[in-house]
């Protein structure tokens, strides 16, 4: 991440995210002790949730993606002030997050998903009926197309992960009309930690090796489609 916070400087180094004071004659406040603080702690979770993610992506230590997903999770932390996170599934700056810059998931995927967090020890996705040349963007050619989902969380104090959970939906690329479905991802939500439903579109069949195939990013945007903390 680069970029500066009341009085603290970020930048990259030698592959490495370092932080330094503006030049100043005043001591450090405490609100520039703690927007440094949460840059260290936002950088821990971007890690660990991008980890719980790599299953779906094609490089979950992309130094663009770090930065961004970094910056992403500072805000949230520091939107959420002095006082303690509330429960909630709604997180600003995390619903609606582009894992790839270049092309948005809903300019690809065209109909409206929904996350139900309410379930018990289980995430639900819902997935509204849909023809697939009609409400999916592939290039010419294409014959299957499929949905990688992904779950994984992060918990705020340690940093530690209960785990993650990956389903792949394979969808042959014609005009014949898909059901609306829910896709239920075993997940169990646990307090002070954060949780992403994450969805990407791929091109093609998944190999019989399960071996990636080559990756366009205009054509196989990834996002997060849910957000919690609890």
């Amino acid at each position: 991440m680069r970029g500066s916070v009341a009085n603290i400087i970020f930048y990259e180094r030698e592959g490495k995210e370092c932080m330094r004071s503006k030049p100043t004659r005043v001591r450090q406040t405490r609100a520039t002790r703690k927007s440094a603080g949460q840059f260290g702690k936002a950088a821990q979770i971007s890690r660990v949730l991008r980890e719980g993610l790599s299953p779906i992506l094609y490089n979950s230590k992309e130094r663009g993606l770090m930065h961004r997903l970094n910056n992403a999770l500072l805000q949230w932390l520091l939107d959420n002030g002095a006082g303690k996170i509330k429960s909630s599934t709604h997180l600003p700056f995390i619903n609606g997050f582009q894992l790839y810059q270049e092309t948005p998931l809903e300019s690809r995927f065209k109909v409206p998903l929904s996350v139900n967090w309410d379930g018990q020890n289980l995430v639900t996705l819902d997935i509204p009926a849909l023809i697939p040349v009609k409400h999916i963007s592939a290039p010419a050619g294409t014959k299957t197309v499929r949905l990688e989902i992904g779950i994984t969380d992060c918990a705020l104090k340690d940093f530690t992960s209960s785990g993650n959970h990956i389903t792949v939906i394979e969808i042959p690329y014609n005009s014949v009309k898909i059901p609306a479905q829910q896709v239920k991802l075993p997940f169990t939500r646990k307090p002070g930690r954060i949780a992403l439903v994450a969805l990407a579109l791929k091109n093609g069949p998944k190999s019989k090796w399960g071996l990636p195939g080559k990756f366009n990013e205009k054509w196989e945007p990834a996002g997060i489609v849910g957000a919690s903390y609890r």
